[in-house]
Formats: C-alpha cells, structure tokens, sequence
C-alpha cells in the first residue's frame, strides 16, 4: 500500500499544465482508509507563515469542499499533507483540486491538480499514479478566480473586515495613549525648567544680596580709620577678573559669574557660583598679584546641604573638597590678604 501520493507543483510552470494524476484503483470497501497527498511546492518551504487552503470539487457527486490547515491538510517539513475524503472519491468520475497559497496575510498564487477516477478497477486497497495533461486548465484557472475565489471572500470577507477594523480601532487608541503621555511629559518638563530657572534666579539675588552686604561691611569698617583710610576705601575699583575654569567646573548662572577682584586694601573679594566639578579636583588657578601671602583655607556656601572646604596652595591653585552632592558652591563674599 502506498502511504503517501507525491506531487510537484512550480507556480512558475503553470501554463505547462501538467499537474493532474488519474487514480486507477481507489477503495469503496473501507471508507476510514485514507487517501494521503504530499505536496512540494517549489519555491516555497512551507512554515506556519503561510496560508494554505483547497478547494476541492467532486465531479458527478456535485459536492464542493473547502478545507484548511488544521481541517484536512497540514504542514509536515515544508511540505503541504491533504488527505480528501475517500468516500466521496469513489462516487466520483473525477476531482479538481484548487490550491490557494498566501504569506502573512498576503495572496501569493494558485495552482490546480486534479485526478480521475477509474471506477472499473475497483479492487484492493492500493493507488497507482499517473501525470496526465489538463487541457481544461485554463478554463478551470479561471472557474477559480470567479468562483472560489469569490467562495472565500465570502466566507472570509466578515471576519476579515471586523479584524480590520479593530485593528484600527487599537491604532487610533494607542496613539491618542501615546498622545496624550507626550503631552504629560512635555508639561512635567515644562514644569520642571521653570522651577530649576526660579531656584537659579533665587541663588543669584543671594548671591548678589551677600556681595552688596560684603561690600558695605568693608567701606564701613574702613571708613572709621582716618580719612587716609576713608580714602582709599572708597577709592574706584579695579574690574573684576573672570578666570578659565577647568576640570568639568562651569558658571552656575551665566547672568553672575564667577570673578574676583583685589580692593585698594590688597584684600582679593569674590562673586558668583560654580557647578559640575567634582570633590578634590582644581575649577581655577589664581593670577599672579592675586594669590593669597601664605595657603589658605576658604569655606564657602553649598547646595544641598554639603560642606564645602577651599585650599588655596602657595602657586594659587585652589582646590574643593566637599561631602554630599554639592549641586553649586558659591564663593561670594570670601576674601583674603594678597601677596605684596
């Protein structure tokens, strides 16, 4: 006994038409002995990306049969398994077979491979194949667009058109979601620039506040030590000198920079804030005429609650050394005697 029918089928030489057997012997003893069909389709290894179905049409019962994958056919190593009904085979004189194929929702072709029936040799159990030439083939080519194209169009047009259309209903949902947390996020960005440009402003009026205080301390100290004295304390200033920071340090607020400047008592004064280095390394080196007698110790203000100590060494290079996260350190209102 033969267990399995093996067919070819190339898309690509159908208008040869060879794709018909003629089965010399089929059984009507036994009606569950199963007809096996193995199919190769050139070109294709079939997987379960694709779509296969069969339309099969038993000439003199008059019956139509529409089958799928999971009904009466399978893919078994790249190859298509249809097994028909056997019953309705021997009631046949013979059988059209239309084969539809698509991939991932999309139609790729069809063939159509039929076999007679020679109902005179029924005998035992067993099948003889044969290729015969189909010189109906283009009529049936056509049947099959008009017809059982149209079959399953109707079978599958309802289905398809709803999977559709929720398909698009969960389009239009997820982007108005994704909509709608941009939106959420462009406003929590929003939020959070204006209340990092309030807190930058609020340290500047500080910053400011405590240079002014620093300023009218000095000119009122100096100013009860004779007129000498009173003079040169309100002698004109010199400019401030902004230095080439380094090492990752940066101006906090570029509206008050960091700068420091040398009085007519030879006592350096600083301004402004810095930010983005981190502890122990250098953010400036102090000019010549500007660095301190001796080293010094600097401590000026931070962020966040860290402490912050500046040492200034005898080429004045001034380093930071702090605890915590120091978001800016502010050395406003820090002064010491210059060298001579």
């Amino acid at each position: 006994m033969i267990e399995y029918i093996d067919l070819t089928i190339d898309f690509a030489k159908r208008n040869d038409r060879l794709n018909g057997i003629t089965l010399d012997r089929v059984t009507t003893r036994s009606y569950d002995t199963a007809i096996k069909f193995r199919i190769e389709i050139i070109g294709h290894t079939l997987d379960d990306t694709y779509d296969v179905k069969i339309l099969t049409k038993y000439h003199k019962s008059g019956l139509k049969v529409m089958t799928a994958l999971g009904d009466s056919l399978a893919i078994v190593d790249g190859k298509l398994i249809y097994t028909p009904k056997v019953n309705l085979i021997a009631e046949a004189d013979y059988v059209r077979n239309y084969l539809y194929l698509s991939k991932d929702g999309l139609g790729l072709d069809m063939a159509q491979f039929n076999y007679e029936v020679d109902v005179s040799q029924i005998g035992e159990v067993a099948v003889e194949v044969r290729q015969v030439y189909d010189e109906s083939y283009e009529v049936l080519l056509a049947e099959f667009e008009q017809g059982a194209d149209a079959l399953l169009k109707t079978v599958e047009g309802n289905e398809s058109a709803r999977v559709n259309a929720e398909a698009t209903r969960k389009t239009a949902e997820t982007d108005r979601a994704s909509s709608e947390t941009t939106r959420k996020t462009n406003e929590t960005t929003r939020i959070s620039n204006e209340d990092a440009r309030k807190s930058a402003e609020t340290i500047r009026l500080a910053s400011e506040t405590s240079r002014v205080n620093a300023e009218n301390t000095r000119k009122g100290f100096y100013e009860g030590f004779g007129d000498e004295l009173g003079k040169k304390a309100n002698k004109q200033q010199e400019a401030w000198i902004t230095p080439t920071l380094l090492n990752g340090w940066s101006l906090y607020d570029v509206n008050n920079p960091l700068a420091y400047r040398k009085n007519s008592f030879g006592v350096v004064e600083h301004k402004g804030a810095i930010k983005g280095g981190l502890s122990g390394t250098s953010p400036y080196t102090y000019t010549v005429g500007y660095r301190p007698k001796e080293k010094m110790l600097l401590l000026p203000n931070a962020s966040s609650g860290a402490f912050v100590g500046g040492r200034i060494n005898s080429v004045g290079v001034l380093t930071l050394n702090f605890t915590g996260n120091a978001s800016s350190v502010d050395l406003s209102g820090m002064t010491f005697v210059a060298e001579g």
